[in-house]
């Protein structure tokens, strides 16, 4: 029998992009149990949303969506989401399927199945290192390090400086930031803006400004720190020499960044 979708009373959102520190802030609110539990179910890649589907326990896309957001919706109806700007797509996408009607932009898709929803907007203010990190995690598949008593998971494999391919992921970023900021303004929104600095540099201030936009309580207690910082001195050099072989500053950088958006 299926299970009936846990509506939310209150939702939201964060936008942003790879690198952006979007795991230490989603794992973090979710660990208040106050904040729900903001993931990317809703528009995971194909392999990863069949992984999902089997944890879900269903077979169903319908009663997939149903129960990915029930699993984000903690008891007191707050109910998160990640949403990278390449993902906006998907999501305008499966909620249009999941409601069996045509929906023509991303802020539709909200109102439709999200209604009130609050927008938080983290970017990463040094865009080359974040370009960097997202280098190296496309090309060695990892993405985050959790600290799971005392030990740090390790999967990356050996790779070297690539100027191009650093060069289009920055592009990339620069046009993702771009498109949040087209949106926000399209739609007369304003976000909670948090920036990766500060978030990792003052953490609990951080979450507690989240949290009290959220318009949640100010005794919860914000959890340690469990996704351990990725940079080293090798990202710090191919920063050095990328900024050098370019010879312009970061916002200077141009290239072709091919990312299927969702209309605003």
């Amino acid at each position: 029998m299926r299970r009936e979708c846990k509506e939310p009373k209150f939702s939201y959102v964060i936008c942003t992009t790879p690198r952006s520190g979007s795991t230490l802030l989603t794992t973090t609110l979710g660990q208040t149990g106050v904040a729900g539990k903001p993931d990317e179910s809703i528009t995971l890649s194909f392999r990863e949303e069949v992984r999902r589907a089997k944890q879900l326990g269903t077979q169903d896309f319908r009663e997939y969506i149903e129960r990915a957001i029930t699993a984000s919706t903690t008891e007191n109806g707050v109910f998160g989401t990640k949403l990278h700007a390449f993902q906006t797509m998907a999501f305008l996408t499966r909620i249009s399927e999941f409601r069996s009607e045509p929906i023509v932009s991303l802020q539709a898709a909200f109102n439709r199945q999200f209604p009130n929803t609050r927008y938080i907007f983290l970017t990463r203010g040094e865009k080359v290192k974040q370009a960097i990190s997202y280098y190296r995690a496309l090309m060695t598949d990892e993405w985050h390090r959790l600290s799971k008593t005392g030990e740090i998971e390790r999967v990356a494999g050996p790779i070297s400086f690539d100027q191009y391919g650093i060069k289009k992921s920055l592009a990339f970023i620069e046009r993702s930031d771009a498109y949040w900021e087209s949106y926000f303004k399209a739609h007369k929104l304003s976000p909670l803006r948090l920036t990766y600095e500060e978030l990792v540099g003052s953490y609990e201030s951080s979450i507690r400004r989240v949290l009290d936009f959220l318009g949640l309580p100010a005794d919860v207690s914000v959890p340690g720190q469990v996704v351990q910082k990725m940079g080293d001195e090798r990202a710090i050099a191919w920063e050095k020499e990328f900024l050098s072989l370019e010879k312009v500053a970061p916002a200077t950088v141009s290239i072709l960044s091919d990312i299927l958006l969702a209309p605003y």
